[in-house]
């Protein structure tokens, strides 16, 4: 049952995503395909087998030294494009933890203060979720959460703690405090971040060149050649798809960042009343 329960909001996801990827894969499989086909087409044409043939014994050690180089440039930046999506995901939840910490925090505060930090807080969620979520797909921030933010800072530096008890609270408070502005500063710095369009050239020279080079080969029937040559499209059409969803964490189709965390924070810890916690009211 628990196992069932941890599979279905994954296969409802998988399910509306999946035709979108496919869509996506396929049409940039079809988009170089086209083109190799044609490149291949146009080699034939106008280079005859007998030179291809000669042009062999140079032309499969160089596949090779070109094809291990490329895989391993190719999969080094897949690497880094993968742990710099976990570092954004990891960001998003120490954020909303924080917030999660600045919300319970308040709650032993002076009851003005309580009151007013934790409306904040849930405004900044629910502007985090609603109005900045859309944006971030597009390299941009809310500059409502922004303003929300700064306002939450003011009221967290207005506060005046009245006894030993409220101190130890607000120390604890502005070190959550500290840790959520320093998360969302880098959650907006990395926003436009993906991959440089130097990076993306050389990708693209070093798929070129691969795909050009098997333009030489001279098998005597075209078909197969045709079939070598889809046979290292298809690899190499879903290590690009794979490097560009990494490299673009929160508007990808598959790897996206996802405000699961804000929408847990709202659901569970947001909901708790902002009365003064019950043992204080004993006598």
């Amino acid at each position: 049952m628990g196992m069932q329960a941890i599979m279905a909001p994954i296969g409802v996801y998988m399910q509306g995503n999946m035709q979108s990827v496919l869509e996506s894969v396929l049409l940039f499989l079809a988009m170089l395909a086209v083109a190799s086909f044609i490149g291949a087409f146009l080699v034939v044409k106008f280079v005859s087998r007998e030179q291809r043939v000669a042009l062999r014994m140079v032309t499969q050690p160089t596949l090779t030294v070109v094809g291990m180089m490329f895989s391993v440039l190719l999969g080094f930046f897949i690497a880094q494009a993968i742990r710099d999506y976990s570092s954004a995901n990891a960001n998003i939840l120490l954020e909303a933890n924080s917030v999660g910490e600045v919300f319970r925090d308040s709650r032993g505060l002076p009851e003005v203060d309580r009151m007013r930090i934790r409306g904040l807080c849930r405004e900044y969620v629910d502007l985090v979720i609603d109005d900045e979520w859309p944006l971030i797909a597009q390299g941009k921030e809310s500059v409502k959460a922004q303003e929300c933010m700064n306002r939450l800072w003011e009221a967290s530096l207005s506060v005046t703690p009245t006894n030993v008890r409220e101190e130890v609270i607000y120390n604890s408070y502005f070190r959550a405090m500290n840790e959520l502005g320093a998360y969302r500063r880098v959650r907006t710095a990395t926003l436009g971040e993906g991959m440089a369009p130097h990076l993306l050239a050389i990708i693209a020279i070093g798929a070129a060149a691969i795909v050009v080079l098997t333009f030489l080969f001279a098998p005597e029937n075209k078909a197969f050649h045709a079939a070598i040559l889809f046979c290292l499209l298809v690899p190499l059409t879903l290590n690009i798809f794979l490097l560009s969803e990494y490299s673009n964490p929160f508007s990808g189709i598959v790897a996206v960042v996802k405000p699961t965390m804000f929408e847990a924070l709202k659901r569970k810890i947001l909901i708790i009343p902002d009365t003064v916690p019950r043992y204080l009211r004993e006598p």
